[in-house]
């Protein structure tokens, strides 16, 4: 559960290079129902043609509202939700410099980096509501890329994985194709990037960070309380 440009590419490619979980990177798929979200594995497993194997999870990145009709699904114990944010003004500048979101779901019209932004974080506040404290895990671009080994223990230990998760990853078919279109994702390892800040007012600037730090504080608090 994410924005755009947060680092959700780079988290499911370290997530799915785990021996215990399925992904294919980020499927764009609606879900109405249990049975939409069981979707997810199936179709992975057709597109990286592994059908005998077994797996604890199977991995989607959810960056849209529009994606999850009904948020209710969420509830199921089976379900396990990470909580990924990033700093406004370096998401608004990521968002631009690689030309904004070429999709219009539902109709949206022309997309609006900040109003995105501000709506999205918002919703994530909303969406963890709705999920026990034990069954989410939060966590930031920054801690990602920062202080990657202690990061990536904390959410193994979240997820109970027999292996670890490391800062290298594997390479898929879908690499650059599904999620991050970039050259940076074809990395694989982290690797700390820089982009050109773009210049906002001061009052949206103001708002975009106390959106940010609302979310920030909010979901260390419900991390306390695991």
């Amino acid at each position: 559960m994410s924005h755009m440009r947060s680092g959700s590419s780079l988290l499911e490619h370290i997530l799915s290079t785990n021996d215990q979980i399925l992904g294919i990177g980020e499927q764009n798929r609606i879900y109405r129902n249990k049975t939409d979200l069981e979707l997810i594995e199936y179709r992975a497993r057709w597109v990286l043609k592994k059908f005998l194997k077994r797996y604890k999870y199977s991995v989607d990145q959810i960056l849209h509202s529009e994606y999850i009709s009904d948020r209710s699904i969420l509830k199921d114990n089976s379900i396990k939700c990470i909580f990924l944010i990033r700093k406004p003004m370096e998401t608004i500048s990521s968002i631009e410099n690689l030309g904004g979101y070429p999709y219009n779901i539902n109709n949206r019209g022309k997309f609006n980096s900040i109003n995105y932004y501000n709506k999205r974080v918002s919703e994530l506040i909303q969406i963890s509501r709705l999920i026990p404290a034990n069954s989410q895990f939060f966590l930031t671009y920054n801690e990602l890329i920062s202080k990657p080994d202690e990061t990536l223990q904390s959410l193994r230990d979240f997820l109970e994985l027999k292996t670890p998760l490391t800062k290298e990853y594997k390479l898929k078919p879908t690499t650059g194709k599904m999620g991050d279109r970039s050259e940076n994702i074809k990395a694989g390892t982290i690797i700390l990037t820089k982009s050109k800040t773009i210049k906002l007012g001061k009052e949206i600037c103001s708002k975009l960070v106390a959106n940010y730090k609302k979310a920030y504080n909010y979901f260390n608090f419900k991390q306390l309380l695991i």
